[in-house]
C-alpha cells in the first residue's frame, strides 16, 4: 500500500506560470524606482492601485492615488483589466484579489503584482481563493518570501507556485460556494 497522495480525477498541480496567458507581461510587478515617484501623483487622473487597496478577495477604495494622463502614457504596461489578479508583494505578502468588471482606468504600484490568467485553464475567483487561503499554497508563499526587514515576494517566485487546479467547471463551482459562504459570514458579522 502506497502513502502517495492521489489527487481527485481531473485535478492537476500546475505552476502559476502554466495558467497565465502565454504572453510577455502576463505576470508583471508594478513600476520601480524612477519609473514612478511619489511627487508625480496628482489629485485626479488615472488611478494607482496600491497594497492598501488589496484585501483577500476584495479590491477596496481607501486612500485613492492618481497620476496624470501624460504619466499614464509612459506606464501603460502596468494597466489592470477586469479579471486580472492582484497580489501584494511587500509586507502582507500574498494577499490577493480579482480586479472587478467595473474598474476605472488604473495601474498598479510597485507593491503589487498583476497576473492575467488563461481563462481556458483557470477561473480568476478560484485562483484568488487558493492564493489567499489554501494551506499548501500559503505555505509555499511563506517559504519563498524573503527580506531582512520586511517580507518580499517577486514575480519569478509567484510564477513558481504550484496550485491545486480542478477542471474549470469545478473551479467555478468551488469559487461560488466560497463566495456565498463569505457573504453569509460578512452578514453575520454586521448583524453582531
Amino acid at each position: 500500500m502506497s502513502n502517495s497522495y492521489v489527487p481527485p480525477t481531473g485535478w492537476r498541480f500546475p505552476t502559476v506560470e502554466e495558467i497565465v496567458l502565454p504572453q510577455k507581461g502576463a505576470v508583471r510587478i508594478g513600476p520601480f524606482g524612477s519609473a514612478l515617484k511619489k511627487h508625480e501623483y496628482s489629485e485626479s487622473g488615472v488611478r494607482v492601485l496600491g497594497i492598501e487597496d488589496v484585501l483577500p478577495n476584495c479590491l477596496v477604495s481607501t486612500k485613492k492615488k492618481f497620476i496624470p494622463e501624460s504619466k499614464f502614457q509612459e506606464l501603460t504596461q502596468y494597466v489592470v483589466n477586469a479579471g486580472d489578479i492582484l497580489v501584494t508583494n511587500m509586507g502582507t505578502v500574498g494577499r490577493t484579489c480579482v480586479v472587478p468588471q467595473r474598474i476605472e482606468k488604473s495601474i498598479i504600484s510597485s507593491h503589487l503584482i498583476k497576473m492575467s490568467l488563461n481563462r481556458r485553464a483557470a477561473f480568476p475567483e478560484y485562483v484568488s481563493w487558493v492564493l489567499n487561503f489554501c494551506p499548501v499554497v500559503v505555505a509555499q508563499i511563506e517559504i519563498k518570501c524573503h527580506g531582512a526587514i520586511m517580507a518580499g515576494f517577486n514575480s519569478s517566485l509567484l510564477k513558481q507556485l504550484r496550485i491545486p487546479l480542478p477542471p474549470l467547471d469545478e473551479q467555478r463551482r468551488i469559487a461560488a460556494i466560497l463566495d456565498k459562504a463569505d457573504a453569509l459570514r460578512q452578514k453575520r458579522r454586521l448583524a453582531l
